[in-house]
């Protein structure tokens, strides 16, 4: 476990260097080889250096004496949801929440509902959500998704063209990443679709930039050919939830059997 004597948690982990009990090896902590590369998470701003919120499970909070936590809380209304779980949607959610709601990364194959049982975890937590996408084909699939299962919902939207802040909002990353200064403490569960991407400098640096509390992802495929998968838990904690498939068909095949009739 990491010892940081003195921290503050709003979008990222920031301390000062003099406040690590061994800041070489809070270093090496956060340092991942892949092949012949080599890369950490890690960012020094200025005197700090900060770390991604996911990663607070490697510090030790017994012998932090000094800490301070700015991210908001901004919780919502009671939100009805029009549909139903699948079992194997509903043993998913109910690991999310199991005692309270938890940062992580859904794992499940495409097609399996990743989107609808997200409608449904937002739809539970009732807090201020953003959901984060790379395409304008995902941004439409969750704003059709949400109308769908939570019509009473205000949905906002950033991206093509569109900027509106609802209670529940969907944005494009190319089209959040000019806004994070303002909006950073405007979220406080976020969910970020085809999390596999995440670890590419523009996407982290987005969802790196918002101090929300709760943090998910999904993903058919969570691993990257450039192994930089190896810090999605510091983004995310590392919790991984991995669905079980309920509608796996089975593999056809033909038999010839002889029979003695004609």
């Amino acid at each position: 476990m990491v010892v940081i004597k003195k921290l503050e948690i709003s979008d990222k982990i920031y301390f000062r260097e003099e406040d690590v009990e061994d800041y070489n090896s809070l270093l090496s902590e956060f340092r991942y080889v892949y092949g012949k590369d080599i890369f950490s998470p890690i960012e020094f701003i200025g005197e700090l250096t900060a770390l991604p919120t996911g990663s607070l499970y490697k510090i030790d909070f017994e012998k932090i004496k000094n800490l301070t936590d700015t991210r908001p809380y901004i919780e919502g209304r009671d939100l009805k949801i029009q549909t139903t779980l699948r079992p194997d949607q509903q043993e998913i959610f109910d690991l999310v929440f199991k005692e309270n709601l938890k940062s992580g990364i859904v794992q499940a194959r495409c097609g399996w509902g990743k989107t609808f049982l997200g409608c449904h975890i937002i739809a539970k937590a009732k807090i201020s959500t953003l959901i984060v996408v790379h395409t304008k084909l995902l941004f439409n699939q969750w704003i059709e998704e949400l109308k769908g299962q939570i019509p009473e919902a205000n949905i906002g939207t950033i991206g093509d063209g569109l900027f509106k802040l609802g209670e529940i909002t969907v944005a494009i990353y190319h089209s959040l990443k000019n806004h994070t200064d303002t909006l950073k403490n405007a979220f406080t569960l976020m969910i970020v679709d085809e999390v596999h991407r995440c670890p590419a400098d523009v996407f982290s640096n987005v969802v790196n930039s918002f101090a929300c509390r709760h943090k998910i992802g999904f993903s058919a495929t969570p691993t990257r050919k450039d192994g930089k998968h190896l810090m999605l838990s510091d983004y995310f904690s590392p919790n991984l939830w991995i669905a079980n498939d309920s509608n796996v068909k089975k593999t056809p095949f033909v038999e010839i059997v002889e029979t003695a009739i004609n």
